[in-house]
């Protein structure tokens, strides 16, 4: 028996591309970037540390074909606020329950271990993050990032002083970080 219908065969190729695409965007999905503000160092503006901190690793991740978003713009999360800083589980929550398509939840933590000395005062950026999987709930990678160099500053610099110094520092170090959570994260 002959096809009543024949679908042309540039139809069929516009098709299975467009499922194809979309395939491709379901798998990727987007990753929302949980900060930890809790600073034991005494450099303030741990806010504004973190904010060039996921512009960095942001970049890393859109390389990678990843979207990235702020827990600050995800409506379910906006509303539980500080909690889900201290609480990765809580995050999840959070993304699961957001109308957005959030994959992985990227908890981050940033600390400036302070050593001060007689002439200069010295300062080393850490960055600790876990990535967790928002359908199950598990953890899909971890990855801890420090700033291999002492980053030296002259006793005479002032709070804000020092705030810049700590921007310029965290940028490569947050870029190291990304790229091996990527790697982990398979992408």
């Amino acid at each position: 028996m002959k096809s009543l219908h024949r679908v042309p065969l540039c139809m069929v190729v516009l098709i299975l591309s467009v499922l194809a695409v979309n395939i491709a965007s379901a798998q990727t999905g987007t990753v929302m970037i949980v900060a930890d503000h809790r600073d034991p160092s005494s450099i303030p503006s741990s806010s504004e540390i973190f904010t060039n901190a996921y512009k960095e690793i942001s970049k890393v991740f859109s390389r990678k074909g990843l979207r990235t978003l702020p827990a600050s713009e995800v409506a379910s999360a906006r509303r539980l606020g500080a909690k889900i800083e201290r609480n990765l589980g809580l995050a999840v929550e959070a993304a699961r329950n957001s109308r957005g398509r959030v994959s992985t939840v990227l908890g981050v933590k940033i600390f400036i271990t302070m050593h001060r000395g007689a002439k200069s005062n010295s300062f080393k950026v850490w960055i600790d993050g876990e990535a967790r999987d928002v359908t199950f709930g598990k953890v899909k990678a971890k990855h801890e990032q420090r700033s291999k160099k002492r980053h030296t500053v002259e006793k005479s610099c002032g709070r804000d002083c020092m705030l810049e110094r700590a921007i310029e520092a965290v940028k490569p170090t947050a870029t190291k970080f990304a790229t091996k959570m990527v790697g982990l994260l398979g992408k």
